[in-house]
């Protein structure tokens, strides 16, 4: 839709578009613009201004978490304006969505190329491309909501358009300019691995008094996010204060790179063994921490959610309980991530998962109580999540499932965290 027609909506009507008049106005109410419409919908509009400079960008890209398709080769791209150094994009969505999107904005060098080879072939370059302009990406500066410090707030703006998701834990978190070393306060492990062969790092945190004991045990995986990019320390203690959680500690484990990552998440006995076997032993020499099953806990998001989840199902003695957030349970069938975005993929879901087997072995042992989430813009995350959870009722797991409006986010993951805590610490 043309932009001016959009603008009668609001008030940037009475100026001319990309005069400094109409400038002003966009800082003064934030982007992107909603227009809410009668059907249950908005139509959002994302702005940028390009500035006079001697190099202008070649594109502006945009990256809008579970709206904008980013396995189509034709890149969503924001549109010029009549020659005015205003560029913009529109979209409509429904109105219980909430994400996290980037502006990208390039020059030559990183446009988009052309695609050569056949279909596999052109698929496998768009994903290397979408994956190096990742480097490109960056908060949109007229957002009001953009968080202030961290290396994920400078490529990450944040939209809702159902607040309601956003936990009271996290307000001061989202209010706070003023950068704080959260990392500095939490206890920092390093260690020579003898199981895995290798230092690894991990974070202590604890939300108890000093002469509390027996005390909760929580592992995140993906800790360096927690602790570094989107410091969940914060909203512990907000949660711990306000009787929503007990007293506890946490542990934050490292994932060192990608790579190890991809090695250590997706199902490996290995790593888990060096959390029972090094990182519990250590965590315990600092603090008083229960030996009780039914109080420790796994959290983890993507391969995270699937190793969360792997861990309870094959150390049942050790983890009671596992938060599993848009677990990776397609693994290790790379075909239907790759795929994931053709409209018959789900077709394509085999009718044994790589966690059933670990699930009907587990037999009446054991009772597992499993916080699952998926956003329902994931796609084929969302029927493998729900086949996993079936699986776990029918094997008598007290097991809960919530769906999000939203994609693969952390934005909304750190809601999930605390929602998820909150329902498995207070069994």
């Amino acid at each position: 839709m043309d932009l001016q027609v959009l603008l009668r909506h609001t008030k940037l009507n009475q100026f001319v578009i990309g005069s400094a008049q109409w400038w002003e106005h966009v800082s003064s109410v934030g982007t992107p613009i909603q227009i809410p419409r009668s059907n249950g919908t908005t139509d959002l509009i994302f702005l940028w201004q390009e500035q006079r400079h001697e190099s202008e960008h070649k594109a502006i890209y945009i990256e809008i978490n579970g709206v904008v398709n980013h396995h189509d080769f034709n890149a969503a791209e924001l549109t010029r304006y009549l020659g005015t150094d205003v560029y913009y994009y529109v979209c409509n969505i429904e109105s219980s969505w909430n994400g996290t999107y980037a502006l990208i904005p390039v020059f030559q060098e990183a446009m988009q190329p052309a695609y050569l080879g056949d279909k596999q072939q052109q698929i496998t370059q768009h994903r290397d491309w979408i994956m190096k302009r990742r480097e490109h990406h960056i908060a949109d500066p007229f957002n009001k909501m953009n968080l202030h410090y961290g290396q994920w707030a400078t490529s990450h703006s944040r939209s809702y358009l159902a607040p309601s998701v956003i936990h009271p834990a996290w307000t001061d978190y989202d209010q706070n300019s003023a950068s704080q070393d959260w990392a500095s306060l939490c206890r920092t492990h390093l260690y020579k691995s003898k199981l895995l062969q290798q230092n690894r790092r991990f974070w202590t945190y604890s939300t108890a008094e000093e002469n509390h004991d027996d005390l909760p045990l929580v592992i995140l995986l993906d800790g360096e996010f927690w602790v570094e990019s989107m410091p969940v320390m914060g909203p512990l203690n907000f949660c711990t204060e306000h009787d929503l959680l007990p007293p506890a500690v946490y542990v934050m484990i490292d994932a060192i790179s990608v790579q190890q990552r991809g090695e250590d998440l997706t199902c490996s006995p290995i790593f888990w063994q060096a959390v029972i076997e090094e990182i519990i032993p250590m965590v315990a020499e600092h603090y008083s921490v229960s030996s009780n099953k039914d109080k420790v806990t796994v959290v983890g998001q993507s391969y995270g959610g699937l190793s969360a989840l792997y861990a309870a199902l094959n150390w049942p003695e050790h983890f009671s309980n596992a938060l599993s957030q848009s677990g990776s349970f397609w693994w290790p069938n790379m075909s239907l991530m790759h795929n994931s975005h053709q409209a018959d993929i789900i077709q394509s879901i085999p009718e044994t998962l790589y966690l059933d087997n670990d699930i009907e072995a587990l037999g009446e042992k054991y009772r597992l109580n499993i916080y699952m989430e998926v956003g329902i813009r994931e796609k084929v995350m969302v029927p493998l999540a729900e086949h996993i959870h079936s699986k776990l009722k029918m094997n008598n797991h007290n097991t809960i499932i919530e769906l999000y409006d939203g994609g693969h986010d952390r934005l909304i993951w750190r809601e999930g965290i605390i929602k998820g805590l909150i329902w498995l610490m207070n069994k």
